[in-house]
C-alpha cells in the first residue's frame, strides 16, 4: 500500500473532501473511469475483480476539480474517461463524406475522435474539449476515451429484439435504443423538471414505433425507486426495471445504494478497456 501523494477527492459518507496523505490506495492495479458532463464530473476506482474502492459524490464534483483528481501524480493501470458532448453516429462509409467539423462545430484546439462499434451499424464521432485533450496528450497513464452513447451500445449489444436504456443523471437524460443491427437511436437531453424526462422518454417510444405497454425499459442512474422522477415514469410505462451488474461489488468503506447508481463509471470500466 502507498499513500496518496497529492490531493485527491475520496467519499467520506456522503461529503467530497480534499485530503493529503491521509488515505491509503494501491493505485497502480486500479482503473480509473471518470464520467464527464458540462459542469461537473463522476468517478470510481476499480479492482480487477470488479469492486469499487472509491467513489464521487451522488452530486458529482465540480469541473473545475477534475485536475485535481485525475492529474495527481498517481499512477493507474488505466484511466477510461467517458465524454457526453454533441455526438454524431455514422456508418464507416458515410463519415469519410460527412462535414464533421461544421455540424458539430468544435471549439478551437478541440481534438476529433471516434469510437468504432464491433459489428454494429454506426460509429460515434465526436470532439474532446481543447482543455481536456491537452491533458490527455500530456499523460503517462494509458488512457482511453469513449463517448457514453458508445458504451450505452456495447452494454446493450447484441439485440436480437429492441432494447431501451436510459442513464439519469439529473438533468440530464441519456437514451439510447438498440437493435439486431446495433444502435438505433441515440440522444441525450436536459431535463427542468421531473415531468420532462417523461416528455422526452415518451417522445422517443413514439418516433421509435416503440410500445410503452410492452416495451421494457432499463433505468441506470442516480435514481431510487422513491424517486419523483420515477413516479412519473410509472404512469406511462408498464415494464421498467434497474439495471442489475451482477459482477459490481463496493469495498465495504463504500456506500453504494444500489449497483444500477454508478452504472455510468461501470460501463467504462467494462465496456472501455
Amino acid at each position: 500500500m502507498v499513500t496518496l501523494p497529492s490531493l485527491i477527492s475520496l467519499v467520506i459518507g456522503n461529503d467530497v473532501q480534499l485530503t493529503k496523505e491521509k488515505y491509503k490506495i494501491e493505485t497502480k492495479n486500479l482503473d480509473l473511469s471518470v464520467f464527464i458532463e458540462a459542469d461537473r464530473f463522476f468517478y470510481g476506482m476499480f479492482t480487477e475483480d470488479h469492486t469499487m474502492v472509491a467513489v464521487s459524490n451522488p452530486q458529482g464534483v465540480p469541473i473545475d476539480e477534475l485536475y485535481e483528481v485525475v492529474d495527481n501524480g498517481l499512477n493507474f493501470r488505466q484511466i477510461n474517461l467517458i465524454v457526453s458532448g454533441e455526438v454524431l453516429h455514422l456508418s464507416e462509409n458515410l463519415a469519410v463524406k460527412t462535414p464533421i467539423t461544421d455540424i458539430l462545430e468544435p471549439l478551437n484546439g478541440s481534438a476529433y475522435n471516434f469510437d468504432k462499434l464491433i459489428d454494429q451499424r454506426a460509429e460515434s464521432h465526436y470532439f474532446i474539449n481543447p482543455l481536456l485533450n491537452h491533458w490527455i496528450e500530456a499523460e503517462k497513464n494509458s488512457i482511453i476515451v469513449n463517448h457514453i452513447s458508445s458504451l450505452m451500445a456495447e452494454y446493450l449489444y447484441p439485440s436480437p429484439v429492441p432494447k431501451v436504456f436510459a442513464i439519469i443523471s439529473s438533468p440530464f437524460l441519456y437514451i439510447q435504443i438498440s437493435d439486431q443491427n446495433g444502435l438505433r437511436f441515440y440522444n441525450k437531453y436536459f431535463c427542468e423538471n421531473p415531468s420532462d424526462f417523461l416528455y422526452y422518454l415518451t417522445a422517443d417510444f413514439e418516433i421509435n414505433g416503440l410500445d410503452p405497454e410492452r416495451q421494457s425499459l432499463e433505468l441506470a442512474g442516480r435514481i431510487s425507486e422513491n424517486d419523483e422522477i420515477l413516479i412519473h415514469l410509472r404512469q406511462y410505462f408498464k415494464n421498467i426495471y434497474f439495471s442489475e451488474p451482477m459482477m459490481l461489488k463496493a469495498d465495504k468503506s463504500i456506500s453504494l445504494p444500489s449497483r444500477h447508481f454508478y452504472m455510468d463509471l461501470y460501463l467504462g470500466f467494462i465496456c472501455g478497456s
